[in-house]
């Protein structure tokens, strides 16, 4: 799946955008996913973001907020408790 908030920062570490992921293409067909370690085009912002340079580092990043376990539980035990 196309991940929603992908970050370009080019060497040396600096965050220079940070916007949707609008197209991913391997080949020359759209793709929801890419295997690791494999090229492919990428197209940032709909194409507001186009400023790559040589040994950039696209990172996309995929943010889950969860509940922790023990937070869980006791949600749980006051539940069954009613």
């Amino acid at each position: 799946m196309r991940p929603p908030r992908p970050r370009c920062t080019p060497l040396p570490l600096q965050l220079v955008y940070q916007g949707p992921c609008t197209s991913l293409k391997p080949n020359k067909a759209d793709a929801d996913a890419v295997a690791p370690g494999l090229e492919c085009g990428v197209v940032l912002g709909g194409g507001e973001f186009a400023e790559y340079k040589p040994r950039d580092v696209v990172e996309c990043v995929r943010i889950v907020t969860r509940r922790q376990q023990a937070q869980q539980q006791q949600l749980a035990k006051q539940q069954g408790e009613r």
